[in-house]
């Protein structure tokens, strides 16, 4: 059994790491083949276990760091896409649902004004737009927290997806 789990997370991660490398190559999809990459994360809790999806993250993390040196995939994978899936696991295990999306939107907030403090005010030029450090943070964190609730919801669907037309054909 653990031999499936190894060689089941071995593979999505390399399927990450494709994802994640055509990000890199293809710049009109970098956001969406970044976020569909953090889908092999999902596949591998769905069949193995949340421990399974924390190797496929960590590898890929990893992995991506060393191979694709330079790209913005290299930091949007682990700072926001690719603990998503583990993330939701455990909150989808609380039984309150608006604590859950709470919970999530707590993670993603936090990790945006992480991003924020330490790279993102030199990375992000909101001056331009007459917006300076507070201001730009919130219409950041507003405009964020709105794409990712939508993200969310996408997500959702798309892990139902996986469950009832994928999921029932892969060997356990």
């Amino acid at each position: 059994m653990r031999t499936r789990t190894l060689t089941f997370s071995a593979a999505m991660s390399a399927l990450t790491l494709v994802f994640l490398w055509l990000a890199c190559v293809m710049p009109s999809g970098k956001f969406g083949f970044v976020a569909a990459s953090s889908l092999f994360c999902a596949a591998a809790i769905e069949e193995r276990g949340i421990p399974a999806g924390l190797a496929v993250f960590a590898v890929s993390a990893i992995l991506a760091a060393l191979l694709l040196a330079g790209y913005t995939a290299q930091w949007l994978y682990p700072l926001f896409f690719g603990y998503y899936p583990i993330i939701r696991k455990v909150t989808s295990r609380l039984r309150n649902k608006v604590a859950a999306h709470v919970a999530l939107h707590a993670v993603f907030t936090a990790a945006a004004v992480a991003v924020w403090y330490t790279i993102g005010a030199f990375m992000f030029n909101f001056s331009r737009f007459g917006l300076e450090g507070g201001a730009a943070l919130a219409v950041l964190l507003i405009g964020g927290n709105f794409v990712f609730a939508v993200f969310n919801l996408g997500y959702g669907k798309l892990l139902e997806f996986y469950r009832v037309r994928i999921s029932r054909h892969i060997k356990r």
